[in-house]
């Protein structure tokens, strides 16, 4: 009896190890529109999780690769950006992990009663996330153009300054500008989106034409198909496609990670 009661406890140990509950770690702010994001993934995750709140995202880094069951929202222009403030909030990952990859295009926009080419213009806006700096440089460069930048804490920001005429053209979140356009309030002739024929690079060919949130869900441990699997749900996609993310895959094959992180050391670069 003794016996069989010890195999029925080191049995139901092997089940609790087997199904150990991850913790999810919020890489961004708690003010930052990917708080929402995280608590969203959490909810559809399709196990039991810890919530983590980062204190940055060097520490949400680490946080992933210190514990053994973890998923992590990474968003790689928080990485990015956060290279020439000395932290260290790259992770080393497989495609093995990624088991959400998404997206979100920009707008390039401007009021209805503009009728300023943006290469002629003075003034365009963009959120301080974005390597600004290189952006306008190389678009300045390459179109004999002396373009300002004025920064703003967000889409949502820069288009109140756009509407305002603070600036003459402006760098919009398509969550934030599609409502925009379908009042009327804005007109969004390019887009970040590379599979559209309104692709922004074939009017302006910039190294950096095809920027766009990049979002990946990435999770180690035990439990990463169960929450690969819980991430596909239709709820899940809904939520997604009402912030704003039109894209939307759960692995990635060894060409499309390649091209990836092609992608992101470009990125990074322009942070330099």
């Amino acid at each position: 009896m003794k016996k069989t009661l010890l195999s029925i406890i080191f049995s139901m140990m092997l089940i609790a190890s087997a199904y150990a509950e991850p913790i999810i770690i919020n890489q961004s702010p708690k003010t930052s529109v990917m708080m929402g994001f995280t608590l969203a993934v959490q909810k559809h995750l399709g196990v039991d999780s810890k919530f983590y709140q980062s204190r940055d995202c060097q520490d949400a880094a680490r946080a992933y690769l210190k514990n053994s069951d973890s998923v992590i929202v990474y968003a790689t222009d928080v990485a990015a950006a956060a290279n020439p403030k000395g932290l260290e909030c790259e992770i080393d990952f497989t495609s093995g992990e990624v088991v959400l990859y998404t997206w979100q295009s920009f707008e390039i926009c401007h009021l209805p009663e503009n009728t300023t080419a943006l290469h002629d213009s003075e003034t365009f806006g963009m959120s301080g996330m974005h390597p600004h700096k290189s952006w306008i440089s190389e678009f300045n460069d390459k179109f004999n153009n002396s373009l300002r930048t004025r920064i703003f804490s967000g889409s949502g920001a820069t288009a109140k300054g756009l509407i305002a005429k603070d600036i003459d053209w402006g760098f919009i979140a398509s969550a934030v500008a599609t409502p925009l356009v379908e009042k009327g309030t804005l007109v969004c002739p390019f887009t970040t989106d590379p599979n559209s024929p309104n692709y922004f690079g074939n009017s302006y060919p910039v190294s950096l034409a095809d920027l766009r949130i990049k979002v990946l869900v990435l999770a180690r441990g035990s439990d990463v198909e169960a929450i690969r699997e819980g991430l596909k749900s239709t709820d899940f996609a809904t939520y997604l496609k009402s912030s704003g993310y039109s894209h939307i895959q759960h692995s990635m094959d060894d060409p499309q990670f390649e091209q990836f992180m092609k992608d992101y050391e470009l990125l990074q670069k322009s942070y330099d």
